[in-house]
């Protein structure tokens, strides 16, 4: 079964011919995925340059979540899935119990993509609906009486999507997930199909779904859970915090685009989140730990997890985004001080600046 999986994932020609044969399904999936992929690409980097347009942005960074982020992120699903292949197919069996589907292994990874390239339109779209709305609409509840279950509605209209006016993280997996529905109703694809992206996306919200649940005051747990976590909630977090970078163009840059981002979003003088005590530096190897937490693992085998993913994104061509950041502070010693110092978006704004005044830095781009 892993080898299997891996050969579709890798889309062995062969493998993927005896696949194929009959299933009418699969060439719908694959035909939605190109059409996807337009207009997540399209509407990213649309979103991206009205970002670079507004007053104040700097013009080397632009915003995190552009069509760079969407590809990277696309592109790790194929490594760390051979990587973690056995998980996958134990999560589908998982989810399919879980929700009384019939999710096929074959058609696993356009599903993936589909939702990997949809998984931050609510980042860049507003939508009709008003955020204390949405809880009609998408609820973590416990409709279930065995599970958290991600309760999304479908009986809502929406209006021509438009982009932020400004950009906003909060409840952008709620929107990103109402879109997807919208999207690929139109594009026929089945509920079942449809219902399995929009969990794929609220899977990546931070932090895990049951956490966000007990701060809810819901209470419950998935069945035969993975210490209560979502069915692929790792893995989707996986792909869009730490895959993505290894794929990302200019990583380096990307990723002091969040800076700008929630800058522009909650102000200057608002608190740096949690992830920015790593100064960078850390924040890849500490996530990338902190999300594979559930599986409960010893250090030496959760270390051996690590490698086993990080030499499969390597083979795939990608390169680790933390090796530039750490290339660039070893050079640039005072701003790594300056940027472990700053505790609001102004002064990390600062730090941003002197890095790309820095004479060191475009060789860290090259």
């Amino acid at each position: 079964m892993v080898v299997q999986y891996q050969a579709i994932m890798s889309v062995d020609p062969i493998a993927k011919s005896e696949v194929s044969r009959g299933d009418e399904l699969l060439e719908k999936l694959e035909k939605t995925v190109t059409e996807i992929e337009k207009v997540a690409i399209s509407t990213h980097t649309e979103f991206n340059n009205y970002f670079l347009s507004k007053d104040g942005v700097n013009p080397d960074l632009g915003s995190y979540h552009n069509q760079h982020h969407i590809l990277g992120t696309v592109r790790s699903i194929e490594p760390i899935s051979e990587a973690m292949s056995e998980h996958l197919i134990s999560e589908l069996d998982r989810y399919n119990k879980l929700y009384g589907t019939d999710i096929k292994l074959a058609h696993l990874p356009s599903l993936l993509k589909i939702a990997a390239y949809l998984h931050d339109q609510g980042n860049i779209f507003q939508i009709s609906i008003d955020d204390s709305q949405l809880p009609q609409y998408i609820r973590l509840s416990n409709s279930n009486p065995d599970a958290i279950e991600c309760q999304l509605r479908n009986d809502f209209s929406l209006e021509i999507p438009t982009y932020q006016t400004i950009y906003r993280a909060a409840n952008a997996e709620d929107r990103g997930a109402l879109l997807a529905w919208k999207r690929l109703k139109e594009l026929d694809l089945t509920d079942e199909h449809a219902m399995f992206v929009q969990r794929m996306i609220m899977n990546t919200k931070f932090p895990f779904l049951s956490q966000l649940c007990e701060q809810d005051g819901v209470k419950g747990e998935f069945p035969e859970s993975i210490n209560k976590t979502a069915p692929f909630e790792i893995f989707m977090k996986l792909i869009d915090q730490i895959g993505a970078g290894w794929f990302t163009e200019n990583s380096f840059n990307n990723l002091l685009g969040l800076v700008q981002e929630g800058a522009i979003e909650k102000g200057l003088d608002a608190t740096l989140p949690v992830f920015f005590e790593y100064s960078f530096i850390e924040f890849l190897d500490k996530q990338f730990r902190k999300i594979l937490e559930p599986l409960q693992l010893g250090h030496a085998a959760l270390e051996e997890l690590v490698s086993r993913i990080e030499d499969s994104l390597a083979n795939k061509g990608g390169i680790k985004g933390n090796i530039q950041v750490k290339r660039f502070f070893e050079s640039a010693t005072s701003i790594k001080d300056q940027m472990t110092r700053a505790k609001t978006y102004g002064e990390a704004i600062k730090v941003v600046t002197a890095i790309f005044n820095h004479n060191a830095f475009p060789e860290v781009r090259a």
